[in-house]
């Protein structure tokens, strides 16, 4: 298991603390926490397990990003 910087636009970043994981050939986890909150599995805010980087953040910056619009929208 290795953890890697994540570098993502500015945009997507902001109010997340973004984290990319990856495990051995077995893929990469990419998990969102909303910023200033404790980081453990409870606390994620989205999280995507995906063979690539990319595919992992995207999967879980557009979960966190629903999240965002649904409890704004409640």
């Amino acid at each position: 298991m290795t953890h890697r910087p994540c570098v993502m636009p500015w945009d997507l970043c902001q109010g997340f603390d973004p984290q990319l994981t990856r495990y051995d050939e077995r893929g990469w986890r990419a998990t969102f926490y909303t910023t200033g909150m404790e980081h453990s599995p409870t606390s994620a805010t989205a999280s995507a397990w995906e063979r690539t980087p990319w595919h992992a953040v995207q999967g879980a910056a557009r979960e966190a990003l629903m999240k965002v619009e649904t409890s704004s929208t409640a």
